[in-house]
């Protein structure tokens, strides 16, 4: 039983020496939240491009109007678009319509491009 009350002070001292936690000493590691945060918004950054490729090749005009089969992976649409323009892709309030002719920004695949990559002024 003494085995595991002295194993446990060794791992709390070895997670403090590696990992912030006594006031402001940073750790050997150096880990920050701000720096983790800052990782991942670049991981995500990074596959943003890709995303919105896969989303002009899927064909982004009509497909909330085809029906969803079973076993099937959700369409980008409905993965990255449903949130706020809704599931058929019709529009909300203040969203507009995607499935009709009328493009606030322009409908070429290249303005949607930049529309999903840099986002557009509200």
């Amino acid at each position: 039983m003494a085995g595991l009350f002295y194993g446990t002070l060794i791992f709390a001292a070895a997670y403090l020496a590696l990992w912030p936690g006594l006031g402001n000493y940073p750790g050997l590691l150096k880990w920050t939240q701000l720096g983790e945060y800052e990782a991942e918004v670049q991981k995500a950054e990074a596959k943003l491009p890709a995303r919105v490729c896969r989303l002009l090749e899927a064909g982004y005009r009509h497909r909330g109007r085809q029906p969803r089969r079973a076993g099937h992976r959700p369409e980008p649409v409905l993965t990255y678009c449903s949130q706020c323009h809704g599931s058929n892709a019709a529009g909300s309030k203040g969203y507009p319509n995607l499935t009709d002719a009328d493009w606030l920004y322009g409908g070429a695949p290249e303005t949607i491009r930049e529309t999903l990559v840099n986002a557009v002024p509200v």
